[in-house]
């Protein structure tokens, strides 16, 4: 491992905890960006850094690899795994269920983070360790004992209808009508949007192919609004890329998610609404449709859900509305 990928790994390593997991991606682009131009040495120094990182994490890896999960995935299983390994610094068969009480506790009070993210970190350890047992690399999992962490849920608030018009009139661009009218019509996830192409759209059908969670595909229809946003957007594109959204300068490449989160918050700016961020628009797409009639198991497939606990969670708002709306009228 070379010193400038050894000095991110333990930068992300000093954050995990600080900031939310899913800046931790970005933010290691941008350092390495930087850590390009620059020649990193390591301060000579007698103290030890633990770097012995066991076998059974390496090989635990790449078995998640072989699984298919998204390199996002696969990066934050490896900064919560190494962050454990770090602070605990003993062999994988010693740790106990008490080590792993301490550490989730300091980790929390430390760092301040919340519960849902502390929930998070241990189903990843509880992973880990459980495949360590089953694979015979350890005697037990110290992560049996502990329980899910209990997390208050935030309310998934949709956008208005009024919004959602402010949030079309502050597109400028094409390419900007393209995203949110797409996002609204399918309920697509942010990562999805970023990896559909040309040939994924059936326009005369009004259907787009999506590929999601574990390269699992699903078909979903639109609806003519997001059809006549690409039309116009691909009729004044001047490149070949096969993606449907790519950069606006030489030379051309597809947006990342990322890039289709700045755009859509600038657009939130633009447009006078808080809190505008891609999920919100499948948020949206969900309550609008069950509000509308929709059945729950219908929306599941829509959504690419696997569980239908899921899906159920966009039922709740639309209840919790109802029952506003019925003691306003009725009671």
């Amino acid at each position: 491992m070379d010193n400038s990928t050894n000095l991110v790994n333990r930068l992300m390593i000093r954050l995990s905890g600080r900031i939310p997991d899913e800046y931790l991606d970005t933010v290691s682009q941008e350092v390495r960006v930087l850590l390009h131009d620059y020649d990193v040495h390591p301060k000579e120094t007698r103290l030890a850094v633990y770097d012995g990182f066991p076998a059974a994490y390496k090989v635990y890896m790449v078995s998640k690899k072989i699984q298919s999960l998204s390199e996002k995935t696969l990066y934050l299983y490896k900064i919560i795994i190494e962050d454990m390994l770090t602070t605990i610094q003993k062999d994988l068969a010693d740790i106990t269920t008490n080590d792993m009480r301490v550490y989730l506790y300091q980790l929390k009070e430390k760092r301040q983070i919340c519960d849902k993210t502390l929930d998070s970190r241990r189903h990843a350890l509880n992973s880990f360790f459980g495949w360590a047992h089953a694979e015979g690399y350890i005697p037990m999992n110290p992560m049996a004992a502990i329980g899910p962490i209990k997390c208050e849920e935030k309310e998934r608030e949709p956008f208005s209808d009024e919004e959602v018009e402010l949030l079309k009139d502050g597109c400028r661009t094409a390419r900007e009508s393209a995203i949110v009218e797409t996002l609204l019509a399918s309920g697509c996830r942010v990562s999805e949007l970023a990896g559909l192409k040309k040939e994924d759209i059936d326009f005369h059908r009004r259907k787009i192919k999506l590929y999601g969670k574990g390269k699992k595909h699903r078909t979903v229809p639109i609806n003519a609004a997001a059809v006549l946003a690409l039309k116009r957007y691909f009729a004044e594109r001047k490149d070949m890329d096969p993606h449907v959204l790519v950069s606006t300068r030489r030379p051309y490449k597809p947006l990342t998610s990322e890039g289709i989160e700045k755009i859509v918050k600038n657009i939130g700016i633009r447009a006078g609404v808080d809190h505008v961020f891609p999920h919100r628009f499948r948020h949206t797409f969900a309550t609008n449709a069950l509000a509308h009639g929709m059945e729950l198991v219908v929306l599941q497939v829509i959504l690419g859900h696997s569980k239908s606990d899921t899906t159920l969670i966009y039922a709740k708002v639309v209840q919790d509305k109802i029952d506003a709306e019925y003691k306003q009228c009725v009671a």
